[in-house]
C-alpha cells in the first residue's frame, strides 16, 4: 500500500485533522496509508490560515531582506523550498474554511477553500459538508473533536436535509436566537434592525465574555434551536461561493434560518427554504420582517426541504485521486 506522509502549519492539528472529511477522502481516494511527520519529511504540506507572532515577524524580516512578495507560512517550509528547489516532490497545499482570501498571498501546489476561484489548482468544498455524515462512502465523525460538530451536538444527516422543515417552528414563540463571536458589519447592522421588531436572545463570546472560544462552550447549538422559531445567522462575509453551516444547523433543528449570504447558496439549498436577507436590503429588511410575522408566509417554508437533490463526494474524490497520484 502506498504511504503518504502529511505534515502541516497554520493552524494544521494532527489528532483533530485525522478526523477530518479531507483526512478520509484522502484515505478513500487511493487506498492509502497516511502517516503524520514533520515538514522536512512530508510527501504533502497542508497550510492553514492561522499565524502566531514569531511566523508573522519571521515574514517582516523576509521581506525586509529578499524582498520576499509571498507570505511564508512556516520557516520550515522556506528552508525545505530553499534546499530543495530544483528537485522538490513533496506538495503544498493551502486549506481554509474561513471567509477570507489570504491564500492569494501563499504560494502552493493545491488551495482548497470554501469559496469559488478561477485558478486551475483551486477546489472548493463548502463547509457545510464537512460537518455531514455520509454513510454510502462509510464517513463518519467524532462529536468530540473541535469544530462545528462538537459545537452544533451531533453531525448533519444529509436524509433529513432532504425532508421537509416542518411546523414546529411555526408553533413555538416567535423569538430569534443569534450565536456570534462578533458584532462587525453588517451583522451589528442586521441585529440592530431585527431587535427592534423582534425579541432576540444572544449567545456566543460576545454575549458571554466567560466564553473563551466556540469550542470550549458547553452549548449545544441543536439544543438552543429547538426552542426558537427563528435563527439570526448573517455569514461573515459575502465571498462568492462561501455556504457556511449556519443554515444546515437551524434547519436540522426545525428552526427557520434567516441569514445574510452570497445568491451561490441557492445552487446547493433550496432558497425557499430559508430567508436570505440580501434579497431584501433595498427596503432595509421593513417587508421581510412583516413577513416574518404573517402566519401564511411561514406556512410555505415548513414544506420546503433544504437539499433538493442528494448531494455526493464523488468530485471531492477525483480531485484526492488527482492530488495524490501526483505524489
Amino acid at each position: 500500500m502506498k504511504i503518504i506522509k502529511i505534515s502541516g502549519c497554520g493552524g494544521f492539528h494532527p489528532h483533530e485533522f485525522k478526523h477530518s472529511l479531507i483526512y478520509k477522502l484522502m484515505e478513500r481516494a487511493l487506498s492509502c496509508d497516511i502517516k503524520f511527520t514533520n515538514i522536512y519529511n512530508a510527501d504533502l504540506i497542508f497550510i492553514g490560515p492561522y499565524y502566531n507572532f514569531s511566523n508573522t515577524v519571521f515574514n517582516k524580516v523576509l521581506r525586509r531582506i529578499l524582498s520576499q512578495k509571498n507570505y511564508i507560512p512556516h520557516y520550515s517550509i522556506f528552508l525545505r523550498d530553499f534546499f530543495f528547489k530544483k528537485n522538490r516532490r513533496y506538495k503544498k497545499i493551502y486549506f481554509s474554511a474561513e471567509s477570507d482570501v489570504k491564500y492569494e498571498n501563499i504560494h502552493a501546489d493545491y488551495y482548497l477553500t470554501c469559496f469559488l476561484s478561477n485558478k486551475k489548482n483551486h477546489f472548493r468544498i463548502p463547509y457545510w459538508k464537512r460537518c455531514a455524515e455520509w454513510p454510502e462512502y462509510d464517513i463518519y465523525h467524532d462529536k468530540t473533536i473541535p469544530g462545528n460538530i462538537l459545537r452544533y451536538g451531533e453531525s448533519f444527516e444529509i436524509k433529513k436535509m432532504m425532508e421537509p422543515l416542518g411546523k414546529n417552528f411555526i408553533n413555538r414563540e416567535r423569538k430569534f436566537c443569534i450565536f456570534s463571536s462578533h458584532m462587525d458589519y453588517p451583522r451589528n447592522e442586521i441585529y440592530t434592525t431585527f431587535k427592534k421588531e423582534f425579541s432576540i436572545d444572544g449567545y456566543g463570546s460576545y454575549f458571554d465574555k466567560a466564553i473563551i472560544n466556540h469550542n470550549k462552550s458547553s452549548l449545544k447549538k441543536k439544543t438552543i434551536l429547538k426552542n426558537y422559531a427563528f435563527n439570526l445567522c448573517p455569514e461573515n462575509s459575502c465571498m462568492p461561493g462561501m455556504v457556511g453551516q449556519n443554515v444546515a444547523d437551524a434547519f436540522l433543528a426545525g428552526t427557520l434560518a434567516v441569514t445574510w449570504t452570497n445568491r451561490y447558496i441557492n445552487r446547493e439549498f433550496n432558497k425557499n427554504a430559508f430567508v436570505n436577507l440580501i434579497d431584501h436590503e433595498n427596503d432595509n429588511y421593513s417587508e421581510i420582517i412583516d413577513l416574518l410575522k404573517d402566519d401564511n408566509y411561514l406556512e410555505k417554508f415548513s414544506k420546503e426541504p433544504l437539499l433538493l437533490k442528494k448531494p455526493d463526494l464523488e468530485n471531492e474524490i477525483s480531485f484526492f485521486k488527482e492530488l495524490l497520484s501526483s505524489i
